[in-house]
């Protein structure tokens, strides 16, 4: 699962993203086996650790 905000002064928002995430997944029956949260700007398209995550050929299901 992964939550991001942005700007950093919003990081208190990460905790309601994860926390309705990981409810709405356990009600779908889908278990978190990772969790990635980033906090910064999606504009400069500098996601690495989202970016790691889609090359990652273990994952089949991401919960955004």
């Amino acid at each position: 699962m992964t939550a991001r905000v942005s700007p950093a002064d919003r990081r208190s928002d990460l905790d309601r993203q994860v926390a309705g995430g990981a409810a709405w997944a356990a009600q779908e029956g889908l278990a978190v086996g990772r969790l990635l949260t980033e906090v910064g700007s999606a504009l400069n398209g500098t996601r690495r650790r989202f970016l790691a995550l889609l090359r990652d050929p273990t994952v089949t299901t991401i919960v955004v």
